[in-house]
């Protein structure tokens, strides 16, 4: 078996294309759940907000 990184990307990153068709399917909701349940205390609805309207 070959020895993996545990460094190595699981899926490839987003080009900045891809980046904005996936923002654009944000909801923009109030009270957004993505926020309260985002494991890395971070406010995804703000950086989805910086992407689609950049």
């Amino acid at each position: 078996m070959p020895q993996q990184n545990y460094l190595d990307e699981l899926a490839p990153a987003f080009t900045p294309l891809l980046a904005i068709k996936e923002a654009s399917r944000c909801l923009f909701c109030h009270d957004a759940p993505c926020s309260q349940a985002c494991p890395a205390q971070t406010d995804p609805g703000k950086f989805i907000r910086s992407i689609f309207f950049r």
